[in-house]
Parts: structure tokens; sequence; C-alpha cells
């Protein structure tokens, strides 16, 4: 990567190259700049979750899936439920991958499930209109943050927790487990509700975007 241009989301992520003798501009993840949806709110719980990869040097990614603890995340998820009077909606941000999941996870939930379609429009607005999002993923943890929706990120990966760490906020908390899930003190969402970490992101997000098109003009002689 020397000699290259390299953008990082995160300043954790700009460091280890920084370690490794490579020079990295630090940016935000580009959902960050999508347009705000004004979706109905709706007492949902939405969940997003999958098969999450394990740490390895050697083996590539798609050998190295960890099924997710469907069993331990109904019971977590159910318990919520039933304490908020809410309905569960079940997102596929990754796809077949995070279907499979899914549908185990229906399987042994008590409370009302609906598991979301390919659309991906229609995971946005569900994130965008919940009363809470539980998520291992990074950007439904991402669209939850800019629509004032309060979170629970259950993960234990650098990226997730960098996410938190940048957002800066109570209403988008980070536990370890989804057995903690249910025994956390639930964020209160709202507009508006992490300003702090959404105006840096987009920031950087603004600079990135107005350095590539001035590299652009560059390269075409403009």
């Amino acid at each position: 990567l020397r000699g290259s241009t390299v953008v990082t989301r995160d300043p954790e992520s700009s460091a280890c190259l920084a370690a490794a003798g490579i020079s990295a501009t630090t940016g935000a993840d580009v959902v960050f700049g999508l347009e705000f949806v004004d979706a109905p709110p709706a007492n949902e719980i939405v969940v997003s979750v999958g098969g999450s990869v394990r740490s390895g040097l050697v083996s590539p990614a798609s050998r190295r899936i960890e099924s997710a603890p469907t069993e331990e995340i109904a019971s977590a998820v159910d318990r919520l439920a039933a304490a908020l009077d809410a309905t569960v909606v079940l997102t596929r941000f990754r796809g077949e991958r995070d279907g499979v999941a899914a549908r185990e996870i229906a399987e042994l939930m008590a409370a009302p499930t609906e598991i979301l379609g390919p659309d991906v429009d229609e995971h946005v607005r569900r994130v965008s209109g919940a009363r809470l999002v539980i998520s291992s993923r990074y950007h439904p943890l991402v669209l939850a943050a800019r629509s004032g929706v309060g979170a629970i990120a259950v993960s234990s990966q650098a990226k997730v927790q960098s996410l938190v760490a940048q957002l800066g906020s109570d209403q988008v908390r980070r536990v370890e487990s989804w057995g903690d899930v249910a025994t956390t003190a639930l964020p209160e969402g709202g507009p508006g509700a992490v300003p702090g970490g959404l105006a840096a992101a987009r920031h950087a997000l603004s600079v990135l975007v107005a350095e590539a098109g001035a590299f652009r003009d560059q390269q075409r002689g403009g």
C-alpha cells in the first residue's frame, strides 16, 4: 500500500497503518452520508445479527464464519420485547448469511416476529423508525445513530468498538454478549440523540469527498 492513497473510517485504523509505515487519511463510513429517512415511528425492536468471522491470519474469512448464538439471542430479545410490549423485526444486512440466523431465531421467539425481505430500502426504513435497534452488524448502528434511534451494539469487534467511541453517546451502547442485552439500561433515542458524533463523521466524510474531487480534477489536468 505504500505510495497509494489510503483512507480509513476511524482514527484507530489510521494509527495501525501509521505503525506499519503507511500514511492514511481518516474519513468516515459512507453510510453516514445517506439522506435522512423520515420513517414513521413503530413499537418495534429491530435486530440485526448473523454469522461472524473469527480472528485468523491464514485461512480465508469464508472458512472462519462462526454461527450466531441463536438461543441466547432469542431469549434476550424475547425478554426485552415482553418488557417493552414490542414486536420484533429481524433484518438481513448480509443477505442469506443473516437469513439463516434470522430463520433460526424466529423459530425460537415467543414475541411476534417478522423477517425482512431483500429490499434494502425497507431495511433502512425499519431501522430508522424503530423503538430500539440491537445489532452485531456495523451499518445498522450507523443508521440508528443517524436517525436518533437508541441502539445496543453486541460485538467485541474492533470496528464496532471504534464506531461506538466515535459516536460518543449514551444512546449507542456496547455490550460483550447477547446475555447482557436484557440486563443493560436501555438507551433512549430521539431526534438528534448523537449530534456530536454524527457531525464529526459527516464533516470527515465531506472533507474526504472534497479531496477526492480535487484529486480527480488534478488527474484530468483541471
